[in-house]
């Protein structure tokens, strides 16, 4: 575990001799619009989850009213 987190100082060290800042505003832009594609893709897939019920709710009501 030490040898992770020293590896990830390492690279810290690197972006930072390399003159590339870490910006908080360019990772929370970066977070945003990663959280903004899955909460769609989520809302997506609830919606065809719905409708894929009320078809088969359409489906079965249209059996029961059959006579056999």
């Amino acid at each position: 575990m030490s040898e992770h987190i020293l590896d990830q100082h390492a690279v810290s060290n690197d972006k930072h001799s390399n003159g590339e800042s870490v910006s908080i505003v360019t990772l929370s832009k970066n977070t945003g619009s990663f959280l903004k594609r899955k909460l769609k893709a989520f809302f997506n897939f609830l919606v065809e989850v719905s409708e894929e019920i009320n078809k088969a709710r359409a489906e079965s009501a249209r059996y029961s009213r059959m006579r056999w």
